[in-house]
This record gives structure tokens, C-alpha cells and sequence, in this order.
């Protein structure tokens, strides 16, 4: 597996193993064959583990985006056959053979110096293994509520899956991927490479039982919404925002970065701007002791369809 490439080297791989071209096909599938290895792009403030899949038209380069170790990911499919044809839509994602879910996509697109490739992103989970499953269990359990009970979602374990099954209702798309195990970890070391450099101790994280948690939660989501309903939603500006804020012992925000922007650089300040406002419950060891963590979540700003 190579463990690094470059943007350029990215975008002239997806030039050459992508032809531009009109898919019209409906609600047809398309089994996706490996046309290319697995590799990790280590960045400078995310990690991307990609492959393409399929050749020409037919192809479709399948890149998994982390910006900080763990189960949290983000999908990004960029070729023809990934053309969303609606800024965001629902679509039913299945790490085979694992039962599907549905999951928010939004439209977008990738260029290089002749061409726009459509693109479309949306979030996903994926435990690494049966450890990080149990804890994942747990995380979710602590978040639940009496009037938001933990959602019933089935979390694919990285070794036994064997395909990626997006469907997007105009077609459907197979990746062949075989096992996740390998290629997750390496995206991993990647991740913990990132937190060490922003002045998060990465073996200090494996040794937290209860992640932070947010105080404040509707009260954020409704500034934000004011604040982009007031102003930049009304120029038609519309986004996903990635945050991680890193903090101290006791919760308080050090500093909030966005590891990769995906549109208006506004909406990043935005966010960025509220979340150093907010207090933290900090993340605790297994002794009940406060240790020096982050706090990473995805805001998306999108326009309401008229009429």
C-alpha cells in the first residue's frame, strides 16, 4: 500500500483514469472493480485514503477522509456516475454485508486544469475493530437521552466488510472493495500523526473511557442558523463545515481549526468563531480524571427549496 501521495499527483490520477462523459443511465448498478491501489495523501491538517474504482467514464475514484483518529468518516465519490443531480439528497449506503442505511449527500464537484468531475460527500462510521465497536456503543449510549434515545444503526466492523453499495436512486454504484482492516489502519497512523501536531497526545487518547461532550448544543444550532439565515444564506452560500477544537483538562477550547475547507471560507469562520465560545465537558479517563482531548463535529449550511 503506498502510504503517500500529493494533490497533483491525485488530480492526474483522476485525469487519467477518468474520461469525461454523459452517464444517462437509470436504475442501473454498476459493479466497480479496483483499478488502482490503495493509498493514503498525508496532508497537513487531514488524511484521505483513496482508490479508484472502474475505468473511463464508468470510473469513479472513492477517497475516505479522516481529520482525526477514530470510527468518523467522511465518503467522497468523484466521477460521472456520482453525480447527485440535486445540491443534497438522501441515498442508502451499505458496507456489505452489513445492512444499509441512509445517509445526507451533498452534491459537489472536483476540477482540474480542463475538467469539473461531479462529486458527492457524506459521513459514515466504521469500526475498526471489536474494541473500538464496544466503544462506539458506549459513546452512543452516553448521548442518548429520555427524549433522544441512541439510534438503532449497525456499525460495520472493517474486516468483514467486503463491498461499498451506495445507491443513489439514479443508479447504483458496487465498489469491490475486500477488507477495510488494512487500508483503515494506515489511514489511522495518518490521523494520530495529525493530533501530534496540533499538541494532542495521541497514546493519552487511547486511555479515554468518555469522550468530551458539548455543552450548549441547541443553543449553537440556533445562532448558527440565525447567523447564516441573516446573512450568507441570503447570498445563497451553502456548505459543509468540518470543526476540531482542540481542548485542556478542564474543557476549555485552545483552538478550533477546519482541516479542509469545502466551501465559503465565511461559514468556517463562522463556526470556528462559536465554537471557541462554548465550554466543553472535558474527556475523562477510566479514574474520572479530566485529560487534554478534542471535540470534532460537521455542520451543513443548505438553502431550502422553494416553492
Amino acid at each position: 500500500m503506498t502510504t503517500k501521495m500529493t494533490l497533483a499527483g491525485t488530480c492526474l490520477a483522476l485525469a487519467g483514469l477518468l474520461q469525461a462523459g454523459a452517464v444517462h443511465a437509470r436504475d442501473k448498478v454498476y459493479n466497480l472493480q479496483p483499478s488502482s491501489p490503495w493509498n493514503v495523501d498525508w496532508a497537513n491538517n487531514y488524511c484521505v485514503l483513496q482508490r479508484m474504482f472502474g475505468e473511463g467514464d464508468e470510473g469513479v475514484l472513492l477517497r475516505v477522509m479522516a481529520f482525526v483518529p477514530g470510527a468518523n468518516y467522511q465518503i467522497q465519490l468523484t466521477g460521472e456516475l456520482a453525480d447527485l443531480r440535486e445540491p443534497k439528497r438522501a441515498i442508502s449506503v451499505a458496507f456489505a454485508p452489513f445492512p444499509e442505511y441512509e445517509a445526507n449527500a451533498m452534491g459537489a464537484s472536483v476540477k482540474n486544469a480542463t475538467t469539473t468531475y461531479p462529486s458527492l460527500v457524506f459521513s459514515t462510521q466504521i469500526a475498526r475493530d471489536a474494541a473500538q465497536l464496544a466503544a462506539m456503543a458506549h459513546d452512543a449510549n452516553a448521548r442518548a437521552s429520555d427524549d433522544a434515545p441512541a439510534k438503532p444503526f449497525v456499525r460495520p466492523l472493517a474486516d468483514e466488510v467486503h463491498s461499498l453499495d451506495v445507491d443513489l436512486k439514479l443508479r447504483e454504484l458496487v465498489f469491490q472493495t475486500g477488507s477495510l482492516a488494512k487500508p483503515l489502519a494506515a489511514l489511522t497512523q495518518c490521523a494520530d500523526n495529525l493530533l501530534a501536531k496540533w499538541g494532542v497526545d495521541p497514546e493519552l487518547q487511547r486511555q479515554v473511557v468518555t469522550r468530551p461532550r458539548m455543552a450548549g448544543t441547541s443553543a449553537l444550532v440556533r445562532k448558527l442558523k440565525a447567523d447564516f439565515m441573516s446573512d450568507l444564506g441570503k447570498q445563497g452560500a451553502q456548505g459543509r463545515v468540518n470543526v476540531v477544537v482542540t481542548l485542556d483538562a478542564k474543557g476549555t477550547p485552545l483552538s478550533c481549526r477546519v482541516p479542509i475547507s469545502q466551501n465559503d471560507q465565511r461559514l468556517d469562520e463562522m463556526v470556528c468563531e462559536r465554537m471557541m465560545k462554548l465550554q466543553f465537558e472535558p474527556a475523562r479517563r477510566a479514574d474520572g480524571s479530566g485529560v487534554a482531548s478534542y471535540f470534532t463535529t460537521t455542520t451543513l449550511f443548505t438553502q431550502r427549496r422553494q416553492g
